[in-house]
């Protein structure tokens, strides 16, 4: 498969405060981005997958929902930081 260029065991709480703090933001105004986290969804597959389920279920301000297709088993380290409850 060869090297990855980014592995997102790292800097995943870096990323979701730069969604929270500067994407948001710039998106909302551009697009739209709805204020009401019950009314995002973050959707992604393979390692950006397990990102995603780290992101929307450790940071349930930022999205009401995650699908992730296929979640690498990469990150396991960081999917068992996940509070589950």
């Amino acid at each position: 498969m060869g090297v990855r260029l980014v592995d997102y065991k790292h800097g995943m709480d870096q990323y979701s405060d730069f969604i929270a703090n500067k994407l948001f933001l710039k998106l909302k105004d551009e697009i739209g981005v709805p204020d009401d986290p019950r009314h995002r969804i973050m959707i992604d597959s393979s390692m950006s997958g397990t990102a995603s389920l780290y992101i929307g279920l450790k940071h349930l301000d930022l999205f009401g929902a995650v699908i992730a297709q296929s979640p690498s088993p990469d990150n396991r380290e960081k999917l068992s930081e996940i509070p589950f409850d």
